[in-house]
This record gives structure tokens, sequence and C-alpha cells, in this order.
């Protein structure tokens, strides 16, 4: 038994001999002993770094992963390369390589394929989590754009745009000139029906004026003004308008 576990012990001084020797041919003296400077496997270290070098990285890359990742780092970044993980994206990983740990594999696999930038992409999943992995999950690129404008409530709009397209029906929709200054605001438009709707309220509409003892406005003036008057300028601004975009709950 004590000469197996010897022949073991000098098993395991030579992997890590041949280790340091590998790391040292690859990083350089310096940054090999860093690598190593408490390492619990660094035969695991040589292969991770020998893996990525054979899936065609640039030396200078791993090099700055070396540089920039613990031991547990470097080797799961090693597996993930293998899984198809490109060169921009772990270069955008090592710009700020503390953040590697928040980003699941999950994460970073479901984005490998992004034409955005990746520095983009990673500060989105730095800023809004699962909000915004959801939503990509469900709408690619688009959760991009849609979340740098909108933040965390990005997928809720890609939602609804595509409820919309579904259905026909667009919600809180305003609509624009030709210069881009907002005419005004439908609450609702069946497209199919060529029909828009307007949401109103008669809540305080009974609510007495204590100087008089008499409502402020009788029903006949609340609906005059409110939907008499306010569909006229809405027909009347659909004329001039020349484009509609979204509003914050649209």
């Amino acid at each position: 038994t004590a000469l197996c576990f010897g022949a073991g012990g000098l098993a395991k001084v030579a992997a890590a001999k041949f280790a340091e020797k590998y790391l040292v041919k690859v990083l350089g003296d310096g940054l090999a002993k860093t690598v190593l400077s408490g390492a619990k496997d660094p035969g695991a270290i040589a292969k991770a770094i020998k893996a990525m070098l054979k899936s065609g990285m640039k030396n200078e890359a791993v090099v700055k992963a070396a540089e920039e990742l613990c031991e547990k780092d470097l080797i799961r970044l090693s597996k993930l390369r293998k899984k198809g993980l490109p060169e921009d994206l772990i270069n955008s990983i090592l710009k700020n390589s503390k953040n590697f740990g928040n980003y699941s594999d999950e994460a970073l696999l479901l984005i490998k394929s992004s034409t955005k930038s990746f520095d983009d992409v990673l500060k989105l999943i730095d800023d809004y989590g699962d909000d915004f992995i959801n939503a990509y999950k469900k709408h690619g690129d688009d959760a991009v754009d849609a979340c740098t404008k909108y933040g965390k409530d990005g997928g809720t709009y890609l939602d609804a745009i595509a409820e919309a397209i579904e259905t026909g029906i667009y919600k809180e929709v305003e609509i624009i000139d030709s210069f881009g200054s907002p005419l005004g605001e439908l609450d609702e438009i069946a497209l199919k029906d060529l029909r828009f709707f307007e949401d109103k309220s008669a809540q305080g509409l009974n609510t007495l004026n204590p100087a008089t003892g008499l409502p402020y406005q009788t029903a006949q003036q609340w609906a005059e003004k409110q939907i008499l008057n306010k569909t006229i300028t809405r027909i009347e601004n659909l004329k001039v308008a020349t484009a509609t975009r979204v509003t914050v709950n649209g």
C-alpha cells in the first residue's frame, strides 16, 4: 500500500511538472507561476489552455484569459469554448472578468449567435438579469434593442407587439405628424376592422360642488367634452397624421 501511494504521489508530481513546463512555454514563466500558485489541479489548467488553443483561439486571447480568470473559471471557459462560445464573446467577457461568475452557461450559450455587440448584450444581462434572458429566449436580438430602450420592460413590450400582430389589436398608440410631433394617443386600434377605441371613465361625475350643491358637470356636459369633442379632435388629427409610434405602455 505504501508503495502504491508513493507511486501515485510521484505520478502527480510528474504531471504537475509537465503542466508547469507546458504553461511556461505558452504563457511565459511569470504568468505560468502566477496561474499555478495555489492551483488544485495544474494538469486541468494545462488541459484547458491547450484545448482553447486547439479550438482556434488566438494566443493573446488565451493569455488574457489566464491573466484574468481563476482556476475554476479558466476551466469553465475552456468547456464553454468547446460548446461553441465565439472568441468575440470571450473577449467581451474578459473585459469585465469579475462578472463571469454572474453569467450562467445557459445564458452565454443562448447569446453566442447574437449579431449585436457582445459588450452591449452582457451589460443588459448585468443590468436586467432574468428579465433580459427570458426576453432573449423568446425574441432573440430584438430583445437587445427593446431592453436598451425600455429596460427590464423590453420583453413585455415585445410580447405586446407579438400579441398585436396576432390579434390585429394595438393598444396605446401615439399618432404623430411629419415632424415627429405628437397629435394624440389612441387607446386601442382594431386594425382588421379599421376602428379605434377610446377608454373613458365617468368616475366622480356625481361629485357635488359644495358652493352650489349641484354636480360640477352634468352627464351631458361630460359626454360632450370627453366623447364628442375629443373624438372630433382625434378624427381631425388623423387626417394630418403621417405615422404612429408606441407609448411606454403600448
